[in-house]
């Protein structure tokens, strides 16, 4: 990883000027941070094993440039957070939030020694496999703080957009890094949409998110790559007593990505639930690393990801479920789905349970099958063209997962889906 060694010293010029008694302890963590990178190689082992970084490991990957900076535009339904600036401290306008709520770039966070001290306390240790996602510690000056209040429903969506696209240079890093803070019985809506169908360097993206006790986290994200992006997407989240976190992951085809969802159970009563869909197709690789951690008895969790793949197209699902001893009582089911639409394409899946408390229900499992035939006949026996007929039948496959959930969740992800099989090739 020391390709990128170059980029960091010249960004961390920014961060060093701090002053103040947090900024010490913040250059601390980002100082120690960089060791990992500055010494070591691209991760290899189980953990990455589909994963190539060859083509990383041989390019020289430089700063972003300023880009037109970054925004929040508050209207009566949502609020909109615009990130195209991947070159410099993140700051915001002043702006007009709902009472409850506050969003700072990590400018404004860095000058405030309560804030600094609250954004620290939220950053989550990775697994020790994932040295990307520390990696982003040292940016930490490039990163949002979204807090929410204790008991404060938030009525608006937030949406927060990266655009890649906006960085039209070859071999652009692009980090960035996210917490979110939802108060005790509190409630937020955040969408993430990772722009990158014309982008032609890497981003790394991190999320880290606490929901309080009796708190509900809802995140939606997708991603929309292209021929020559290569994506990271972290996302760490401690779900507290009677609080639950709802998350749904959509991939759509791009070159490479990578996306890591941990989330851990800390008290009685906290519930996760992970739903992903990731469509692919020529010869990219789309890679979900899922782990979630029952720490404590009575917690519930769920998984659900389904994968739709054609040409040579490559696809990995690993989904970890760990039951600790003091976790009895709990509950987890996880599930993987795959539909495949070559002989040339590849999935390998690998639903994965470890308990250590016997007094639980666990259930997990993968499928991987073709587009049917008899239906595929039927279809085209209405009138329907063999194209119009799979294509409807892999809509079907995916689309029952969105069957329950609000309309503007299915607006934001169904026309993408929609657009992505029409590019498809035939069967």
């Amino acid at each position: 990883m020391n390709n990128m060694f170059e980029v960091w010293q010249n960004f961390n010029k920014q961060q060093s000027s701090l002053k103040g008694p947090m900024a010490q302890e913040w250059m601390n963590k980002i100082n120690q941070s960089s060791k990992i990178w500055a010494s070591e190689s691209y991760p290899k082992g189980e953990y990455w094993k589909y994963l190539k970084f060859d083509d990383l490991s041989q390019t020289k990957l430089q700063p972003a440039l300023a880009q037109g900076g970054n925004s929040i535009e508050v209207s009566e339904n949502r609020i909109d957070i615009q990130i195209n600036d991947f070159s410099g401290l993140t700051e915001f306008k002043p702006v007009n939030l709902p009472e409850g709520l506050k969003i700072y770039g990590h400018q404004e966070v860095m000058e405030s020694d309560e804030l600094t001290q609250k954004l620290l306390s939220m950053i989550k240790k990775s697994p020790e496999e994932n040295k990307l996602s520390e990696v982003n510690y040292s940016f930490m000056g490039l990163g949002l703080f979204i807090e929410v209040a204790d008991k404060k429903i938030v009525d608006q969506e937030i949406y927060i957009s990266f655009d890649l696209n906006s960085l039209s240079a070859k071999d652009v890093f692009a980090p960035f890094s996210t917490q979110i803070l939802v108060g005790e019985q509190s409630q937020a809506t955040v969408f993430v949409e990772v722009k990158s169908d014309n982008f032609a360097g890497f981003s790394n993206i991190r999320f880290d998110a606490t929901v309080k006790k009796a708190a509900q986290l809802n995140m939606y994200s997708k991603e929309k790559g292209g021929a020559f992006s290569r994506t990271m997407f972290h996302n760490f989240v401690d779900v507290e007593r009677d609080a639950l976190f709802n998350f749904f992951d959509l991939t759509l085809p791009g070159q490479w990505s990578r996306h890591n969802t941990v989330a851990s159970l800390l008290d009685n009563n906290a519930e996760a639930r992970l739903n992903g869909i990731y469509l692919n197709d020529n010869d990219y690789f789309c890679d979900h690393h899922t782990e979630i951690r029952h720490l404590k008895e009575h917690t519930e969790s769920s998984q659900d990801y389904k994968g739709i793949l054609s040409d040579s197209a490559h696809a990995v699902f690993n989904g970890k479920v760990f039951i600790e001893k003091m976790a009895k009582k709990s509950n987890s089911e996880q599930l993987n789905k795959n539909l495949m639409l070559s002989k040339k394409s590849e999935i390998d899946t690998k639903p994965e349970l470890q308990i250590y408390n016997d007094d639980v229900k666990a259930a997990h499992g993968a499928t991987i099958g073709k587009i049917d035939e008899e239906q595929l006949f039927y279809l085209q026996s209405r009138g329907y063209s063999k194209k119009e007929a799979w294509r409807s039948l892999a809509k079907a496959f995916v689309y029952d997962s969105l069957e329950d959930r609000p309309q503007s969740v299915r607006d934001f992800f169904e026309k993408d889906i929609s657009a992505s099989l029409e590019q498809f090739k035939e069967l």
